[in-house]
């Protein structure tokens, strides 16, 4: 029998065996209201299915979208869906865009239920996968910033400098290869950010930023950590953050520092590729960086992209 959690006159929440479905009622205002993005935060901490009864449904605006996205990510993150069901004409056009290519949708519930009940290929996650969720989830959990993803592209050699003024970065060793990880912010972003999180303003100096964002990583490694553990996949190690910019007027350059991994030295920085995670959230737009060593960049690019 069918359980309904949560009623409100927009939607309801409907408990089912192995899903949960979130019925509308009539078309969706613009901006989502408090109690779903409260209610979404909730479904995101539990391990089950999600499915989306979007019949009534003309159109979802980007502010949707990007919860959404970010609830896609974190079920995928502990194995589950989130299923669009009897999308319109119009929305199957919103669905259509590029940074929304992430919807699954399907023409019935029936379909979705087959869907749900499929034995589907265990997905391998492993740190730099689990990083870029936790990123998603820390942001949209503690500062009430959703974000998603954007087309994963590969920066020119010649780029030498960060994506944006404010950065922190950290080194991973893996079983089978090294890289490194970067968090760039506008200025004005992570300040936004950090004072979300910490309920406090943040100073214009650079050590304020520097702790702050050294503070943010923290939350997000703790993230990454404990879903590595709890799914047993804990295949590489985790590491600390080594350091942050920014330095007099924020970052421009890479720090330079020198690496020996597999007997072998490397430059940090130096010879390599750097592929970039580009996202979008609702207090601007932040890069997750990935540089590598040549050699190991078609590994990486495989734990990237899904």
């Amino acid at each position: 029998m069918d359980e309904l959690i949560i009623k409100y006159p927009l939607y309801n929440l409907i408990n089912r065996k192995n899903y949960i479905v979130c019925d509308f009622l009539a078309d969706v205002p613009d901006i989502p209201p408090d109690e779903f993005i409260e209610n979404v935060k909730n479904l995101m901490l539990r391990p089950i299915n999600i499915v989306i009864n979007c019949y009534r449904l003309n159109n979802l605006s980007d502010k949707w979208m990007s919860i959404f996205s970010v609830l896609h990510y974190q079920l995928l993150d502990i194995g589950s869906k989130l299923i669009f069901v009897s999308p319109t004409e119009n929305l199957q056009k919103v669905f259509e865009r590029a940074e929304f290519k992430f919807v699954k949708a399907m023409p019935s519930l029936l379909a979705t239920i087959e869907e749900i009940e499929k034995e589907g290929e265990e997905i391998k996650l492993n740190f730099l996968k689990a990083f870029i969720y936790a990123t998603i989830r820390t942001l949209f959990i503690q500062s009430n910033t959703p974000s998603f993803r954007k087309k994963v592209f590969l920066k020119k050699a010649t780029e030498t400098s960060f994506s944006r003024d404010c950065s922190g970065f950290m080194t991973v060793f893996g079983e089978n290869f090294f890289y490194t990880v970067t968090i760039s912010f506008e200025r004005e972003t992570i300040k936004n950010v950090i004072s979300s999180i910490f309920n406090k303003d943040v100073q214009e100096s650079d050590t304020s930023i520097i702790e702050g964002i050294n503070e943010v990583m923290n939350i997000i490694m703790g993230q990454t950590k404990y879903v590595l553990v709890k799914k047993g996949k804990m295949t590489d190690s985790v590491p600390i953050v080594n350091t942050t910019s920014p330095r007099s007027q924020l970052v421009k350059n890479y720090p330079e520092s020198d690496i020996n991994y597999d007997g072998k030295p490397y430059k940090l920085f130096g010879r390599g590729n750097t592929v970039v995670v580009p996202c979008s959230s609702t207090k601007g737009d932040f890069f997750i960086e990935v540089w590598v060593p040549r050699e190991f960049i078609d590994k990486v690019m495989k734990s990237i992209v899904h």
